[in-house]
Formats: C-alpha cells, structure tokens, sequence
C-alpha cells in the first residue's frame, strides 16, 4: 500500500509504502501486522518529517484497524528492527 502527503499545492512532501503481513512476515489482507517498507520525505521538508511520521501512523491505523504491531527496521542503524505495539504506535501521535 502506498501513503502520500502533500501540501495545499499538491507537490508531494511524504511517501510511505506499507504492507499488512501475517506473522511470518508473507504478505496478507487480515495480517495483524504492519511492515513499513520505505518512508521518503520532499528536500523541502528539511529534516522536519517528525509530523509527517505521525500522520502516516494515523492513516495506516485508520485503514488497517485489526493490526496489532507495526514494524520497520532502520538502514542508517544497520537495519536494526523496531517493533510497536498498535497502542505504543498510537501514543507516538498524541
């Protein structure tokens, strides 16, 4: 699946591509997890995309309301995976 922002002129500011799993990762339409494969933000968003972040987790969690966790793993750390709990998501938006 496919998240875009953008701002009130249409450009595009955020991308985030996501698939729902099941627990051994293979792709399913009633997987109670969430992978998120890519996030790209716009040059002109600056290292500011913290905003961008919350409103992806909204969107997903919004459209994907039976997952249980989301995960991704970060390549500027090695690819180091981090895991959530859909509540532990959630509070990240508050």
């Amino acid at each position: 699946m496919l998240e875009i922002i953008r701002d009130s002129n249409g450009i595009i500011q955020a991308v985030c591509e996501y698939y729902v799993v099941d627990v051994n990762g293979a792709y399913s339409s009633v997987g109670e997890w969430v992978w998120i494969e890519q996030m790209e933000f716009s040059s002109s968003v600056n290292g500011h995309g913290l905003g961008y972040v919350k409103q992806f987790i909204k969107n997903i969690t919004a459209q994907v309301p039976w997952a249980k966790y989301g995960y991704f793993d970060r390549k500027k750390y090695r690819g180091r995976i981090r895991l959530y709990t859909r509540e532990k998501w959630l509070s990240f938006t508050k």
